[in-house]
């Protein structure tokens, strides 16, 4: 993922030049097409990787986030992140995954949340293992998710699908 992510990012630095650059917006719409979907992929299953490769990713993103807004090495990530308007990979990361529970919680008898829903229940059937090690993202979606289970519209169909749309063309 790094190298990918890497390699994409040199598309970024070769589109940055100080007298004839690209707009900081179009720059901003380049990283978010090309560098951060390597930087999003697999977050719902990718769980066990050492903080090590979490840091490489976001040294990634800040380096990305740098070139866009021509600042310095110096300049703190909040600051960047602010500026562009971006999140934080792992809150990215949570919000994807959160995503991701609540599409397939809202279809009924779903494979991947009878998996997600079987996976939860060893997930809490072993909290021994799980307090020495870091839930994963999908598990703190779900936990959140499920808060919320008795207000979630649940169909065989996707909603699109559930309206009259004769009585909404005239």
């Amino acid at each position: 993922l790094c190298k990918q992510a890497a390699r994409a990012l040199t598309v970024l630095r070769a589109l940055t030049r100080v007298g004839w650059g690209a707009d900081p917006k179009v720059l901003l719409n380049i990283y978010k097409g090309l560098i951060r979907p390597h930087l999003d992929y697999g977050c719902q299953a990718i769980f066990k990787m050492s903080q090590l490769n979490w840091a490489k990713l976001d040294r990634i993103q800040f380096q990305s986030l740098r070139l866009i807004t021509g600042c310095m090495r110096s300049t703190p990530t909040n600051g960047l992140m602010a500026e562009t308007g971006e999140m934080p990979l792992e809150l990215r990361r949570r919000l994807i995954c959160t995503k991701f529970v609540l599409k397939h919680l809202i279809r009924n008898g779903d494979l991947v949340t009878t998996t997600l829903l079987k996976f939860y229940q060893t997930y809490n059937e072993e909290p021994t293992y799980w307090r020495r090690h870091k839930a994963p993202p999908v598990m703190e979606g779900l936990d959140m998710a499920l808060q919320f289970n008795d207000k979630i519209t649940k169909s065989n169909n996707y909603a699109c699908y559930n309206h009259n749309f004769q009585s909404q063309v005239k």
